[in-house]
């Protein structure tokens, strides 16, 4: 009952997406509930996610991509959540290349994407550092 409750669920998602009727950060909080992430994690991948889609960073992307992004983006900060690119790959459907070719796109707006308490907790020489691709 479970798993079909989440294949209609993801059908649903899909069909919102095709029709342009979903937003990133709609889906983040499933994708973390899924992966077990903690909610500090899930705050600043909405964060991200928000501040791609508003300074349109990485144009024409799907929203699953976006949440993708931006999940991986801000799990370098997290180093206690066990998360992997592989990890989001299965759970967001984004294959791990889009994300990693998503992330060098995203890594030249680092400082426009990241959550201000991310960039106020960790100095910039470290934070390029975590992120550089």
């Amino acid at each position: 009952a479970e798993a079909a409750a989440r294949i209609r669920q993801a059908a649903l998602e899909r069909e919102l997406v095709e029709a342009g009727r979903i937003l990133p950060q709609q889906l983040i909080p499933r994708y973390c509930n899924e992966l077990k992430l903690p909610r500090e994690l899930q705050d600043a991948a909405m964060a991200i996610a928000g501040n791609t889609t508003a300074l349109e960073i990485i144009p024409g992307r799907k929203p699953q991509v976006v949440s993708a992004l931006s999940l991986h983006m801000a799990h370098y900060f997290f180093p206690n959540a066990d998360l992997s690119r592989a990890d989001i790959a299965k759970h967001t459907g984004v294959s791990e290349m889009q994300l990693k070719r998503g992330h060098k796109l995203m890594y030249g707006s680092w400082e426009k994407l990241l959550p201000d308490n991310i960039k106020q907790s960790c100095d910039a020489e470290h934070i390029v550092e975590v992120l550089h691709p």
